[in-house]
């Protein structure tokens, strides 16, 4: 089986689970101004422990906007990936342009719309 293959397996066993995660991250405010993202940081962490991965180190360089380092340890000492994220997302901006709520994610048409969605969160 091709590793595409066992990509797309996984990905339907536990699509409701990541859907759920995806909604819970797009409810959390994380507007940038004024920026926090102490929410989206302790949600993420929840989900880390939930998944038995290493325990994430916080830094902080402003008490409201943490950043999560976590470390796994591959197979390989010779190769490594770095993957660099956000959690804040832009402003809401005008509200009466949304055609839903930005902060209740929505699916319809088999896209997932909220504040977020598109992005990071997603």
């Amino acid at each position: 089986m091709k590793l595409i293959d066992n990509i797309n397996k996984y990905v339907k066993i536990y699509e409701n689970s990541f859907i759920k995660f995806v909604k819970e991250l797009i409810a959390i405010n994380s507007e940038n101004p004024p920026g926090n993202e102490k929410g989206v940081a302790e949600r993420v962490i929840q989900e880390v422990k939930m998944l038995d991965l290493p325990k994430p180190k916080l830094v902080y360089m402003k008490p409201e906007r943490p950043n999560l380092i976590i470390n796994i340890d591959g197979e390989s000492s010779d190769k490594k990936l770095l993957y660099s994220g956000h959690m804040d997302t832009k402003p809401v901006g005008d509200i009466t342009k949304w055609q839903t709520n930005p902060f209740t994610a929505v699916i319809k048409n088999g896209r997932l719309y909220g504040l977020g969605a598109c992005d990071m969160k997603g």
